[in-house]
């Protein structure tokens, strides 16, 4: 989600490829841009951005932009582990089976799958916690988002940048992958301008939404 609203966002065009969901580093996503496989997603933007001149945090002041990459890191280091905590210890892999439910073998492999990222997670570090410690370091992060975005239409003011990528992914996922957790209520009941931060972006950015659900 993240790579995917930074194409969509810069105007790049792209083709989505399942046949390899994983690069020769074992990760996802993945590229190839001329040839050349790129793995990571920030890896991957940063790329990007150079090659096509579509750096969006360049008319950002340099305390801006140190802001936007401690969020960044805060979303994809640290919201997105919390987040994890939740789907496989306390969801138990549901969420993962529901948004796949027509791979008939997700079911078969599901106990197996959710066993390896509780491993992760215990070796991460939040996993070796309580779900209650979780949810108190993932509202402490929505929270600062929600705080930090206040009135603005982006993150980093009324023009998207790189931030807001990140920020929208997870945020998305809260949205419409987490809904039995309780960092949905806290998006839509404790922070509204979160809910209405997705809703806008995903007007701008994904007007196909529903017809990329249907071909998933």
């Amino acid at each position: 989600m993240k790579l995917l609203t930074y194409l969509r966002l810069a105007q790049i065009p792209y083709k989505v490829e399942h046949e390899e969901p994983k690069g020769k580093l074992g990760l996802s996503p993945w590229v190839t841009l001329n040839g050349e496989e790129l793995t990571d997603s920030q890896i991957v933007i940063e790329r990007l951005a150079q090659h096509y001149g579509k750096n969006f945090s360049k008319r950002l002041t340099e305390e801006q932009r140190a802001v936007a990459w401690s969020f960044t890191i805060m979303i994809d280091e640290h919201l997105c582990w919390c987040l994890r905590e939740w789907r496989f210890k306390v969801d138990n892999g549901r969420t993962l089976v529901e948004g796949m439910r027509h791979l008939w073998y997700v079911h078969l492999f599901k106990y197996f799958f959710v066993e390896s990222r509780k491993q992760t997670l215990w070796h991460q570090g939040i996993g070796r916690h309580t779900h209650s410690w979780a949810w108190s370091l993932t509202n402490k992060d929505l929270h600062a988002l929600s705080s930090y975005l206040g009135k603005k239409s982006y993150l980093m003011g009324e023009e998207a940048s790189e931030v807001d990528c990140s920020m929208f992914a997870f945020l998305s996922n809260i949205m419409y992958n987490y809904r039995r957790s309780p960092y949905y209520t806290t998006i839509t009941e404790d922070c509204p301008n979160l809910k209405a931060y997705v809703k806008r972006v995903k007007e701008r950015l994904w007007p196909d939404w529903n017809q990329c659900l249907d071909q998933s």
